[in-house]
């Protein structure tokens, strides 16, 4: 998702022990709709 990142940010994740069960799609998904509501990807700041 980098490369689709609005010039300027910084991205820091960081992932807390109830993503170990999760599959990589959830947490892909979860990640993509988090930074486009903070305008990471373009999405409109809510």
């Amino acid at each position: 998702m980098a490369p689709s990142f609005q010039p300027g940010w910084d991205v820091l994740i960081i992932a807390r022990p109830p993503a170990i069960g999760a599959d990589f799609q959830t947490l892909a998904g979860i990640l993509h709709s988090l930074l486009r509501r903070g305008g990471v990807l373009g999405g409109r700041t809510v």
